[in-house]
C-alpha cells in the first residue's frame, strides 16, 4: 500500500511539473507584435524582435492540435501542449523556437489579420510580412528589388521566377542528369496553389544541345505549357 502511495505521489509530481513548465503568452511581446501589424509600415519585420534568442517562428491558427504539429515537424513543443489554441478561435499563436524547441509564445489577436503561412517553420531572417488587400498577413521577400509574396502552401525551398505577367514559384523535386529531366512543381503566385507537379525534359535546338545544370539560374518563366529557359532551350512534359 505504501509503495502505491509513493508511486502515486511521484506520478502526481511529474504531472504537476509538466503543467507548471507550460509557457504563458508574453504580454509585452504580444503588444509589440500587434502594434507592428497595426502600423502603416509596408513591411512588418519580426527579425527585429531581439530581446530573446530565437532562430525560427511557427504560426498556429485556431483549432491547431499541438501534439500533431509536434510530430509532423519533428519539434519539441512539450511546454505549449496545454495552450488553448486547439479550442480558441480568437487568436493566432506565434511560437518562437530555438534549436527546434519552443521558448516563447505570443497569443496574437486575429483582429490584426490572419496569417497565410501556418504550420511552417519560418527562419528568423525570413520572418517579414506584408498585409494583403483582404487583411491577411503574408510572408514577403525582396527579390531583385521587388517585394514578392510567399503565400501559404509554397514550400520554403521553392524559388520565384517571372517575366512580364508570368509569375510563379518553382520547386525542383529531383533531377536526373543522365536522362536530362527533372521533377518540378509549379505554384500559382497569387494563391500558392499547386499548378503542376510533373517530370520535365530539356529540349534544345539540335546544334545547341545542353544538359540540365542549375535550374534555379536557368528558369525564366512558365508559359502555361512549357518552362522557358534563359537560353534557347525549354522544359517540356511528355
Amino acid at each position: 500500500m505504501r509503495k502505491l502511495i509513493i508511486i502515486g505521489i511521484i506520478f502526481s509530481t511529474l504531472i504537476s511539473c509538466e503543467y507548471l513548465n507550460q509557457l504563458s503568452s508574453d504580454n509585452s511581446l504580444t503588444e509589440k507584435i500587434e502594434t507592428e501589424f497595426k502600423s502603416e509600415s509596408e513591411i512588418i519585420d519580426l527579425k527585429n524582435l531581439n530581446e530573446f534568442d530565437w532562430d525560427n517562428l511557427l504560426i498556429l491558427g485556431p483549432y491547431s492540435v499541438v501534439d500533431n504539429i509536434e510530430k509532423e515537424l519533428n519539434l519539441d513543443l512539450e511546454n505549449i501542449r496545454e495552450n488553448g489554441i486547439e479550442y480558441d478561435d480568437s487568436i493566432n499563436l506565434l511560437v518562437f523556437l530555438k534549436n527546434g524547441k519552443s521558448i516563447k509564445i505570443s497569443e496574437v489577436s486575429r483582429r490584426i489579420g490572419d496569417f497565410s503561412n501556418l504550420r511552417n517553420l519560418i527562419s528568423k531572417e525570413s520572418a517579414k510580412f506584408i498585409k494583403t488587400e483582404n487583411g491577411t498577413n503574408v510572408l514577403v521577400e525582396n527579390i531583385n528589388g521587388k517585394l514578392v509574396k510567399r503565400v501559404g502552401g509554397i514550400p520554403y525551398n521553392a524559388f520565384f521566377a517571372e517575366k512580364e505577367n508570368n509569375s510563379n514559384w518553382f520547386l525542383i523535386n529531383s533531377i536526373h542528369n543522365h536522362k536530362n529531366n527533372a521533377q518540378i512543381s509549379i505554384y500559382d503566385y497569387e494563391t500558392g496553389e499547386l499548378i503542376l507537379n510533373k517530370r520535365f525534359f530539356k529540349i534544345c535546338p539540335i546544334d545547341e544541345l545542353k544538359l540540365i545544370e542549375d535550374l534555379k539560374r536557368e528558369i525564366e518563366f512558365f508559359d502555361g505549357e512549357k518552362i522557358q529557359l534563359k537560353d534557347n532551350c525549354y522544359l517540356q512534359t511528355n
